[in-house]
């Protein structure tokens, strides 16, 4: 070490201290660790060493009350410890029962209702819902609610309908049609309705038509010759005359009727007329026999020629 000449205060000036540049400091020896200590597998840390009289981190000093001081925790030993529950913001929690004094009595129980009172709710329960069940098979089904008006008659009978007056003439029939110079044979029978039809207050057209056979199902009238209906405008208080055909299985159900409705496809809530044909089983076996074509008449006012 190098020797260093003594050192010489300025005047104005403070003796160096301990740590000042030109003090001297003092000389410690190094420290001596056993080799042990740093000899430790190098992908192991080596375990934390805490000084001497130094405290842990996560032990905490117990709090020492000062002289005078009330305990804040304090507690009665004679007195269980309670339960304070918290109220809501802005309640007034209930006041504490003074020490030595019972605890407060349990909520009695609600007395439970008697066997019978119980029998007679489930009862009138029952009964409201069978009220309600029955009131809601009471409402109508839809398809009655919206079915047509329908009028029936007989034939020769005038059956007046909200559009439009109808009358059935005359019926007949046979094994073959013609239509246009064609001939249509039948596997079945051809039926032909010769019927008088009449506006009632303002012009209107009957363009759907129909046989309804004993077991209620419907043959409309038939696409494979041409037909009159629904050609032709019919005019307040003037009567026009036409045939209608349909073609039905020999061996159809008994009886058969003749449906004439204006609208050819919704006929829900409209007005229908409905005329018996007044035929039989033994007359469809008869025209079905018949091998001489039908021929169909053109639609003409009544009393008048074919138009």
């Amino acid at each position: 070490m190098v020797d260093q000449p003594p050192y010489q205060p300025q005047p104005g000036s403070y003796p160096p201290g301990p740590y000042q540049p030109g003090a001297q400091q003092p000389q410690h020896p190094p420290a001596q660790y056993p080799p042990a200590a740093y000899q430790q597998n190098p992908y192991q840390q080596a375990p934390y060493q805490q000084g001497p009289g130094r405290q842990a981190a996560y032990q905490q000093a117990p709090y020492q009350q000062g002289p005078g001081e009330p305990a804040a925790y304090q507690q009665n030993p004679n007195q269980p410890a309670q339960y304070q529950p918290q109220g809501q913001p802005g309640q007034t929690p209930p006041p504490t029962p003074p020490p030595g004094s019972p605890p407060a009595a349990p909520e009695p129980r609600r007395p439970r209702k008697p066997v019978r009172q119980r029998v007679g709710t489930a009862a009138l329960l029952i009964a409201a819902l069978a009220v309600g069940g029955a009131i809601s098979n009471l409402e109508p089904d839809p398809d009655v609610m919206h079915r047509p008006f329908l009028t029936a008659g007989a034939k020769g009978e005038t059956v007046q309908t909200r559009s439009f007056d109808a009358v059935l003439l005359e019926v007949r029939g046979g094994q073959s049609v013609g239509s246009r110079g064609v001939r249509h044979d039948s596997k079945g029978v051809w039926i032909i309705a010769k019927v008088r039809l009449t506006a009632r207050g303002e012009t209107t057209t009957v363009s759907w038509a129909a046989i309804r056979d004993g077991d209620e199902r419907v043959f409309e009238a038939s696409g494979r010759v041409q037909q009159t209906l629904g050609g032709r405008d019919l005019q307040p208080g003037i009567p026009v005359e036409m045939e209608v055909v349909f073609e039905v299985p020999t061996n159809v159900p008994m009886p058969l009727a003749i449906r004439l409705a204006t609208n050819i496809s919704d006929h829900r809530m409209d007005g229908m007329a409905e005329i018996d044909l007044a035929v039989t089983s033994s007359d469809l076996a008869t025209w079905a026999q018949q091998k001489d074509p039908l021929t169909i008449m053109r639609a003409k006012l009544a009393g008048g020629t074919s138009s």
